[in-house]
């Protein structure tokens, strides 16, 4: 038997070298599979051009807002977001679609009077890049975090002037690399106000003059109306709003609701979320009665400037002369069996009403008790310290007390421990974050925060008609 030489070299010459050139049936069909999987869509596209059939390039459907336009693509692409050039000019006069044509902010501003975000910003991002439609978005309001960190991450790069945003020690925050800072309150009003983080040593101070005991108030067994005893009362019984259940336990008046007249940075789509100012005559007059003279039971004073009371006592004490002119006698000098004295009817006025200011305004457990009240030199009646309460602590920012309703009230705000008006009972950042988290309740920016803010009562009269907006003939 001949011996068979093997070697490498040997094995190596028996090997084709040019066996990628041939033709073979399996590379064949992949090339071929890969040409048709690139023409189809071409094809595909061409296709839905020529036929013009929005329904199968639709990418989606639109908003719960825009429903109304969903199958009108006009209502929103009708201009081209980028002029084409000269020599795609002839094809896009060609392509009328409007599904081919972005959406422009004339287009979403036809509807949207939205106000900008802030005037120091050095440029605006469009409507659509925050707010992308034909992704199934129930509502689009709810703007993806990431386009606000986008900015606020480093706000020195889109900011002209001053930053608003208040950091820790007072100054601007600089960007969002340690997350969302404490919540600032505006303190003050005028040119005076300014904003201060909660955390901020010494804490901010509540600068209302008016006295409050938050504690006192929740405290059980207090004394109501007509002075009856066993009152309790609870947070509900003075901060209502819209949404609260009618009726008011210990006054007659009902709660008024709020308006731009009272809280200027409320606008009407906000209003049911927040509470209604605090009033006297709705809340405080059930338990502290301006009452000033016993002939006058049911007729209390008027919750008002000094010279308003000052003139209804006046008329009180008039009227009431017409039906008892025995009241101008002196009825010690008559007993004594001495000559009667009859005072004129204004002596006998200004006497009482003199009484009667003397108890309300000098008096600490009346007009004192809640308000800071001085005498001018010379001064009959005292000035009110006005009390600028504030209606909102943070207008930088939205908060629907109905969305929270099954919360206890103490949950957020600690009333049951404040002795001192100047205490601020708004929470903190973390009461908050316990609920809105990764994992929990939404901690989006858009969640809080709006991006066009409103500050001014909003036109309700728009123009508009029913048949435009459907584009009917």
């Amino acid at each position: 038997m001949a011996t068979r030489l093997s070697s490498t070299k040997l094995r190596a010459k028996r090997i084709e070298l040019d066996y990628f050139a041939r033709r073979h049936p399996l590379r064949t069909w992949r090339v071929v599979l890969s040409l048709a999987g690139l023409a189809l869509p071409g094809l595909w596209v061409t296709r839905e051009l020529v036929r013009n059939d929005q329904r199968s390039v639709e990418p989606g459907p639109v908003s719960v807002a825009h429903s109304l336009f969903g199958n009108r693509c006009t209502a929103c692409h009708s201009e081209p977001a980028v002029q084409p050039t000269a020599a795609a000019a002839p094809l896009a006069r060609s392509l009328d679609h409007p599904r081919w044509l972005g959406a422009t902010d004339a287009a979403c501003r036809r509807c949207h009077d939205a106000a900008d975000h802030e005037t120091n910003q050095t440029d605006a991002p469009s409507c659509a890049s925050c707010h992308t439609e034909h992704r199934g978005q129930r509502v689009l309001r709810q703007v993806s975090t990431a386009r606000c960190v986008q900015c606020h991450g480093e706000l020195e790069a889109h900011a002209r002037s001053l930053i608003r945003v208040v950091g820790s020690d007072g100054r601007a925050v600089q960007g969002l690399a340690d997350g969302h800072p404490e919540f600032a309150v505006w303190v003050g009003r005028g040119p005076e106000a300014s904003r201060v983080r909660l955390d901020a040593t010494p804490a901010p101070a509540d600068r209302a003059q008016v006295r409050l005991n938050h504690e006192l108030h929740l405290k059980p067994g207090l004394r109501g109306p007509a002075g009856a005893g066993g009152v309790q009362l609870a947070c509900g019984d003075c901060h209502q709003g819209p949404m609260a259940l009618s009726g008011v336990r210990f006054a007659g008046t009902p709660p008024p609701v709020p308006s731009p007249g009272d809280a200027p940075d409320l606008i009407p789509a906000e209003e049911p979320s927040y509470m209604a100012p605090v009033r006297f005559v709705s809340h405080c007059a059930g338990c502290h009665p301006n009452t000033f003279d016993a002939r006058f039971a049911d007729l209390p004073a008027p919750h008002d400037r000094p010279e308003v009371i000052h003139a209804f006592l006046r008329g009180a004490y008039a009227n009431y002369l017409v039906t008892h002119a025995d009241e101008l006698v002196d009825p010690r000098r008559s007993l004594l069996g001495r000559e009667t004295t009859v005072q004129s009817a204004d002596a006998w006025v200004n006497d009482q009403v003199r009484e009667a200011e003397t108890l309300l305004f000098r008096d600490p457990k009346r007009c004192q008790e809640c308000h800071v009240l001085s005498w001018e030199p010379g001064a009959v009646l005292p000035t009110v310290a006005p009390t600028e309460l504030p209606v909102r602590w943070l207008p930088q920012s939205r908060f629907d007390h109905g969305t929270h309703r099954l919360l206890a009230c103490t949950e957020c705000h600690a009333a049951p421990a404040s002795e001192r008006t100047e205490d601020i009972l708004m929470p903190r950042r973390a009461t908050c974050q316990r609920c809105h988290h990764a994992g929990g309740a939404s901690d989006r920016c858009s969640e809080c925060h709006t991006y066009h803010g409103v500050t001014g009562p909003v036109e309700m009269n728009g123009g508009r008609v029913i048949a435009r907006l459907l584009d009917e003939p």
